[in-house]
């Protein structure tokens, strides 16, 4: 159920059963309770916690903000629990010069609201060929919108690397966002424990 609002009460109302269950009961018991979607109707300064699969068995807690009678397009802010996240230990490579998934795909999450989100990247990069990339380019339903690389000084030397997306990426529920791999300037590009955080700022229906 629901938040209930709480009404005002004066000197010689009666508390019933019904209000105690209305107004109180229902309302702890939503206290710790579990959304898998969104309230139609939330009252302002609701918190939910939603469980996701980014580890699995994961919650983000949201609270809404109606922002003075105009929440605008995403009013649930995020204010606590994990972010989405995906980790892909192993370690594989491609000898591709254009974004191609590996054997093993991913890291990928699937973006669960309407909103806008916090992007970071990392992985184990390599090259066996001195002066090339290695190259993961993050994508949003298959179109990248950033990159990082490595490029190996000497032959199959490995760095770990990490990126940031600037600002916050606008998605809708259902977008795909994951990273993809290419060499640059020719070898066989490798790449291991690879992993990618997504985080919402504010989210909506």
């Amino acid at each position: 159920m629901i938040e209930t609002t709480v009404p005002d009460k004066t000197t010689g109302d009666f508390f019933t059963e019904q209000m105690w269950d209305t107004y109180i009961k229902d309302n702890l018991n939503n206290l710790g309770s579990l959304e898998t979607a969104l309230p139609a109707s939330p009252r302002n300064g609701q918190v939910i916690h939603v469980a996701h699969a980014y580890p699995t068995g994961s919650m983000m807690q949201l609270r809404y903000n109606d922002n003075g009678g105009a929440p605008g397009t995403y009013p649930w802010e995020f204010v606590g629990g994990a972010a989405l996240e995906h980790f892909v230990a192993a370690g594989e490579s491609t000898a591709s010069g254009v974004n191609v998934d590996l054997a093993t795909n991913g890291p990928t999450v699937t973006i669960p609201f309407d909103g806008e989100y916090l992007i970071r990247c990392g992985m184990g990069a390599g090259n066996n060929t001195a002066n090339a990339y290695a190259t993961s380019g993050v994508c949003k339903n298959g179109v990248e919108f950033g990159l990082f690389f490595h490029q190996s000084a000497t032959a199959n030397q490995v760095s770990y690397v990490t990126w940031r997306y600037p600002g916050v990426l606008t998605c809708a529920a259902g977008d795909v966002v994951k990273m993809r791999y290419r060499f640059g300037a020719g070898g066989t590009a490798s790449f291991d424990d690879r992993w990618i955080e997504v985080k919402p700022v504010r989210v909506g229906l």
